[in-house]
């Protein structure tokens, strides 16, 4: 995260930071939380929440409701 008022240049266009809106995309994969409530904590609620197969089941287990699900689906439950 960029402190505000730093400067910064993007392709050749100089930028303020606090004239830039920074936007989270979250990747869900297969595998398991150690730590779900310290994962529940760092989300934030306008995240972008991307889910690959059966990382559908981490999102849904931490009552968060995926954007965007792709992959075969292999690992996926199917109650979800």
């Amino acid at each position: 995260m960029l402190a505000e008022g730093t400067y910064f240049e993007c392709s050749s266009t100089s930028y303020v930071a606090e004239d830039v809106f920074l936007h989270r995309i979250i990747i869900f994969a297969n595998g398991e939380l150690p730590d779900p409530e310290k994962a529940r904590l760092l989300l934030r609620p306008d995240d972008t929440i991307i889910c690959a197969d059966g990382g559908t089941r981490l999102a849904l287990g931490l009552g968060v409701q995926p954007n965007l699900i792709i992959g075969d689906m292999d690992s996926a439950e199917k109650a979800q």
